[in-house]
């Protein structure tokens, strides 16, 4: 039975994906299902083995050749992925992603950045996060600390680890004073309100909105409402990365029970809403395609939209366009369909 699904349903895949075989899987009584079901994860699973098993061998081949380059970096990163072998044990733990926020921070310009993008007391992860992001810089610093002990004083790389590990302290130092600013003066701390940009069709349509017209049902508009906020804000709602897709870099996603919010930080405090969709377990395949289907339209207007982000008319007029959906999300969740609006590209 195994080798009859391999041959009709892998097509040009290793694995074998469930959400392919579903309807052949309901038409098997309880016990073959779940005889075939456990045939299938072993087979997948042996399948990652193997290839697990070549990447460690090409990685020994890329190590190999990175061993002559001077840059002190890749030794930096070549100790980082010795450490991070596994899965990441705290957000497996903790069930959070913190790359967003080590994404942001790896490409800030200064300190004060960091305001913009780390949570605040109304994220109900705030404290995980928090710590956990320390702990990376934690590691880091220990990381840097360790290469300096094994490089000579009069090495130049010695220079860059004693600018890396500056860095790293600033970091840790700031983000533990952001920690007390926001713990005593919770009540008075404002954080910036960023900037939304709403990415169009190329006939000049809100993606968002039509994505809500099309695709969200009216009792998931209160989600949609908080998630918007969530980045208007800065609580970024269960906030997480895209991982193992090259299509997909770059891309975040905030979420509540099964709606999505896709999008891209711009600059600080500017973020383009790039896909807002309903995800059903069954439909992980069509969920990831339409993602990247966006994601290539968002790529082929970014040079438009990175031209015009310090324009004020234009983040007004996107503000606008913020105030007007939630607006809207307000007046018709719950089934309440009257008042759609579809606004063009000013």
């Amino acid at each position: 039975m195994l080798d009859e699904i391999i041959e009709k349903y892998c097509n040009n895949s290793l694995f074998i994906n469930i959400d392919n075989i579903e309807p052949y899987l309901l038409e098997l009584s309880i016990e073959s299902r779940n005889k075939l079901l456990k045939e299938i994860f072993n087979y997948n699973k042996n399948i990652y083995k193997e290839l697990k098993k070549q990447n460690e061998e090409y990685l020994k081949i890329l190590n190999s050749n990175n061993e002559n380059l001077t840059k002190p970096v890749n030794k930096i990163n070549k100790v980082k992925n010795s450490l991070y072998k596994e899965d990441d044990r705290i957000s497996q733990v903790l069930n959070i992603d913190i790359s967003f926020y080590l994404d942001c921070m790896s490409h800030m310009q200064n300190l004060s950045e960091l305001d913009e993008f780390l949570p605040d007391k109304a994220n109900e992860n705030y404290t995980d996060i928090i710590n956990s992001i320390l702990i990376k810089l934690l590691e880091e610093k220990v990381i840097i600390q360790r290469l300096m002990k094994e490089t000579k004083k009069e090495d130049p790389d010695m220079i860059y680890y004693k600018e890396e590990l500056t860095k790293v302290l600033e970091k840790i130092n700031y983000i533990k004073n952001y920690n007390n600013r926001i713990t005593v003066f919770k009540e008075n701390f404002v954080k910036k309100t960023n900037h939304i940009i709403f990415l169009n069709t190329n006939a000049l349509n809100n993606c968002f909105m039509n994505d809500i017209l099309k695709n969200i049902d009216e009792h998931y508009y209160g989600y949609v409402k908080d998630l918007l906020e969530s980045i208007k804000y800065g609580s970024f709602k269960n906030v997480k990365s895209f991982t193992g897709n090259d299509k997909l870099t770059g891309l975040f996603e905030v979420k509540l029970s099964q709606v999505r919010i896709i999008f891209r930080r711009l600059q600080p405090g500017v973020y383009v809403v790039v896909q807002v969709l309903i995800k059903k377990f069954q439909q992980t395949h069509q969920y990831h395609t339409s993602m990247i289907a966006r994601n290539n339209l968002y790529n082929s207007n970014e040079p438009y939209i990175l031209s015009r982000i310090k324009d004020k008319e234009y983040l007004d007029y996107n503000d606008n366009i913020y105030n007007d959906l939630i607006n809207y999300l307000d007046v018709n969740r719950k089934g309440d369909s009257n008042g759609r609006v579809n606004r063009k590209h000013k």
